[in-house]
């Protein structure tokens, strides 16, 4: 009589049991894992050697534009020193991809020439460019026993020794004042814009050599002419209409050829103007 016959498991009809195949299962699979640990490890030492310690990612040129020649050379030595470092101790910041922008910027933040700083990568060309602004000067700040070249907000760019060579650019004389810091404010931001506006306006009409601030009141501030005589205007009133006065007193009873006498003009007191 005829009996069929089946084996229990189809791994046993090849002679492989089922406890055997899970070993051989979880064998490959910690095989695969060792192997996908070293490619992981391979692969990051490889990228790890290329960033920190090769130059091949490293800035290869710097461009700097909107400041004069001798401030482009100030700032490419600064950004050189700045790029030669490492963050940490670790980290180069001469790498393209690992320097911060902000670190550039922060670098001269500090530095009263410079009013702003852009900074554009090109990780094609590995390159740097430095697009500045330049604070200009407006004025020479002349203390006792020194002088700073101040722009038109009032903030000091460079110290200057006394005594001060001739040239063209308006002095300000602060009678109230003894000392200044560079890098900082030295006119309140309110006479500051009132400078600006008497100075642009009055220097079209009258030449003029020095201004005095604090003389002959502590809110007055004068404007000594190439003529020789004065003009004392207020910080408490409106600097247009003390130009205006200004100048139709002059137009109708201060002719040019008068003011060879004049001593000075007072625009203080509203509507009503001295002079001597």
């Amino acid at each position: 009589m005829k009996k069929d016959y089946a084996p229990e498991s189809s791994e046993e009809s090849f002679g492989v049991s089922r406890e055997s195949h899970d070993y051989y299962a979880a064998h490959a699979r910690q095989w695969r894992n060792r192997v996908g640990l070293v490619v992981f490890v391979v692969v990051l030492a490889f990228w790890s050697y290329t960033l920190f310690v090769t130059p091949f990612f490293d800035v290869q040129s710097i461009t700097i534009s909107g400041v004069s020649q001798t401030t482009q050379k100030e700032i490419h030595n600064r950004v050189e020193k700045f790029l030669s470092t490492r963050r940490w101790g670790i980290v180069p910041r001469k790498n393209i991809f690992l320097l911060r922008r902000s670190g550039l910027v922060d670098l001269f933040r500090s530095d009263a020439r410079i009013a702003t700083l852009q900074v554009q990568k090109n990780y094609q060309s590995r390159s740097l460019t430095i697009i500045a602004e330049e604070r200009t000067t407006a004025y020479i700040f002349v203390l006792p026993d020194r002088a700073f070249t101040i722009d038109k907000e009032g903030m000091t760019l460079a110290q200057l020794p006394l005594p001060l060579s001739e040239g063209t650019t308006p002095l300000i004389y602060d009678k109230r004042l003894n000392e200044g810091v560079l890098g900082q404010k030295i006119v309140a931001e309110n006479e500051i814009v009132f400078l600006n506006s008497v100075t642009s306006e009055f220097a079209r009409s009258v030449p003029f050599i020095n201004i005095t601030i604090g003389e002959p009141s502590q809110d007055a501030i004068t404007f000594v002419t190439k003529e020789g005589w004065g003009a004392y205007f207020a910080f408490t009133d409106s600097a247009s209409a003390q130009l205006e006065r200004l100048k139709v007193l002059l137009a109708t009873k201060i002719k040019p050829e008068k003011r060879k006498k004049l001593e000075y003009i007072d625009l203080r007191f509203g509507e009503r103007v001295y002079y001597k």
